[in-house]
C-alpha cells in the first residue's frame, strides 16, 4: 500500500524506476490524517515527474560544503577561501541540520535579515551571491524544485561601514605623502618604497608585495602583476582574478628609486630584513604614521585606499576613465564608474 496506517499514525511511501531500470523507494510518516499522507505521496510523485531527486534531501550546510568544496576551492585564493569557509560557518551556525528542502523563502529573508543586522551591505552582497549561487546548483541538480533565494530583500548595516565615513586624501595631501616617503627612504625598512608604489602604480597590497626583481624592467619602464603574496603562508599565490594579470607601465623616477632596494639583495623588491615581505599590520601601521605626521585624519583610511588615490592621480592629470579602466583591470567600465564617478563631482578637489 502506498498510504497506510501503523500504531495510530499515517504512513506514505513511492516507489520509482530510473532510467537503468533500477528499483527505488521513498518512505515518509508521522502524518496525523490520511489526507496529510495522501497530499504527500501526490506532491512526490509531481516532484519526482519533473526530475526532482526525491531520494536526496541533504542538510543544507552539508551540501554548501560539498558545493564549495567541489566548485569553488580548487580555482581560488587561499584568502577567498577563507571567505567561503566563514559563510560555511554561518549557515553551520543559523542552520544546523535543516535539511535544504525544508527551508523555504520566508525562513531564508529571516536569515538573511539577521545576518544584516551586524553586517555591512557590501558583505551581505558577498554572503547572498555565494549562498545563492549554491542555491541554483541544488535547483540544476534536481535536489530542490524552486529557487528560495530568488529576488529576496538584501540590507546591511549601515555602521558596519566605512562608506560616508571615509574622507580621502584630496590631491595636495596625496602628492604631500609622496614627497614624505621619498624623503624617508630607508633601505633596511622599505615601507615608504612600498606605499610610493601604491601609490604611483595602483596595484593591491599584496600584488607589490609579491614583485621580485625579474617582474621589475627598468629598460622600457614597466613591472609585471603575476602574483600576490599571501602572508599567512610566506609566499607567492594567484592574484584576485584571471584579468588582474597585466604588465603596466610605471614613471622611470620611480623605478629608480627601487632600484635602491637591489643593495639588499633579497628577491623580494619589498623584502625585509628576514627576506619576506611585511605583513600588512606594519605596512597598515607605517601608513597611518605617516598620515599622522602629515596631519591629515585617517580615522577610516586602509591601505587599499592608495589605490583609489593612484586614480585620483589619473583622473587629476587628465587620464580617461576607459584607460584607468584598464590599468586597474576591472571587469568592464562600469565598475570604475560606479567606483570612482564620484571624483569627478566632489572629492578631490584642490583646497
Amino acid at each position: 500500500m502506498a498510504v497506510y496506517k501503523r500504531n495510530g499514525t499515517w504512513y506514505a511511501r513511492i516507489y520509482w524506476r530510473d532510467n537503468l531500470k533500477k528499483r527505488h523507494t521513498k518512505p515518509q510518516g508521522g502524518f496525523k490524517t490520511k489526507k496529510e499522507a495522501s497530499i504527500w505521496e501526490a506532491e512526490t510523485k509531481t516532484n519526482l515527474s519533473h526530475g526532482l531527486k526525491v531520494d536526496k534531501d541533504p542538510i543544507f550546510a552539508d551540501y554548501y560544503d560539498k558545493w564549495y568544496q567541489t566548485f569553488k576551492k580548487p580555482n581560488i585564493r587561499s584568502t577567498t577561501r577563507t571567505n567561503y569557509e566563514a559563510i560555511l560557518n554561518l549557515v553551520k551556525e543559523y542552520w544546523g541540520n535543516t535539511h535544504i528542502s525544508n527551508i523555504d523563502r520566508t525562513s531564508w529573508q529571516a536569515f538573511m535579515n539577521e545576518l544584516g543586522k551586524t553586517r555591512s551591505y557590501g558583505r551581505m552582497r558577498e554572503i547572498n551571491s555565494s549562498l545563492h549561487s549554491c542555491i541554483k546548483t541544488a535547483v540544476a541538480d534536481g535536489i530542490i524544485n524552486r529557487d528560495f533565494a530568488l529576488q529576496i530583500t538584501v540590507a546591511g548595516n549601515n555602521s558596519r561601514t566605512r562608506k560616508g565615513k571615509t574622507n580621502l586624501p584630496n590631491i595636495s595631501q596625496i602628492e604631500s605623502i609622496v614627497k614624505y616617503c621619498k624623503d624617508h627612504r630607508d633601505l633596511k625598512s622599505p615601507f615608504a618604497y612600498l606605499i610610493l608604489t601604491l601609490l604611483l602604480t595602483g596595484c593591491r597590497s599584496g600584488e607589490a608585495k609579491a614583485l621580485k626583481w625579474h617582474n621589475i624592467h627598468f629598460e622600457n619602464n614597466t613591472i609585471d602583476i603575476h602574483h600576490s603574496y599571501n602572508q599567512w603562508k610566506k609566499e607567492n599565490g594567484p592574484l584576485k582574478n584571471k584579468q588582474s594579470y597585466r604588465t603596466i607601465a610605471v614613471p622611470h623616477e620611480l623605478l629608480m628609486l627601487l632600484k635602491e632596494l637591489q643593495a639588499n639583495d633579497h628577491d623580494y623588491v619589498f623584502a625585509g630584513r628576514i627576506g619576506r615581505p611585511a605583513t600588512e599590520k606594519y605596512v597598515s601601521s607605517y601608513f597611518h604614521d605617516t598620515l599622522t605626521d602629515l596631519e591629515i585624519p585617517n580615522d577610516y583610511l586602509v591601505v587599499h585606499d592608495l589605490r583609489h588615490c593612484h586614480v585620483a592621480l589619473l583622473h587629476h592629470a587628465g587620464v580617461d576613465w576607459y584607460a584607468i579602466s584598464k590599468r586597474l583591470r576591472h571587469k568592464d567600465l562600469t565598475i570604475t564608474l560606479n567606483t570612482y564617478g564620484l571624483f569627478s563631482c566632489r572629492r578631490y578637489k584642490e583646497i
